[in-house]
């Protein structure tokens, strides 16, 4: 899971980059990169669960969005549980059980 804080922009430049912001996160999500958005309330950053291999492919990916120089960025690694049917249905990756008696699924790359 990552925590984006957006800081260093005014409005007018949020205003101006977010509709490609919004049309290139939309293509992360499709892609199965992005699983989950959290915008928060007071609008200053947003919380994602995004599919990456390390920190560095964390900030590789997101690179990309024009809001990147603007975000300082917490990266909290966490493990999916009791969600492998719905995560499954929005990520290309392949999941498979610890074991045989486990209902926790673990991915082949990180859940960041």
């Amino acid at each position: 899971m990552i925590n984006i804080q957006l800081e260093g922009f005014d409005t007018e430049t949020r205003m101006k980059l977010l509709p490609r912001e919004q049309e290139l996160v939309k293509e992360l999500e499709q892609n199965g990169t992005i699983i989950e958005t959290y915008i928060k309330l007071d609008m200053s950053g947003i919380y994602m669960v995004i599919v990456a291999a390390d920190s560095n492919d964390v900030h590789t990916k997101l690179s990309i969005l024009p809001y990147y120089p603007f975000m300082k960025i917490d990266i909290v690694p966490i493990r999916m549980i009791n969600q492998y049917q719905s995560i499954r249905k929005k990520s290309p990756f392949t999941y498979r059980k610890l074991n045989s008696n486990s209902e926790i699924f673990q991915k082949e790359t990180y859940l960041l």
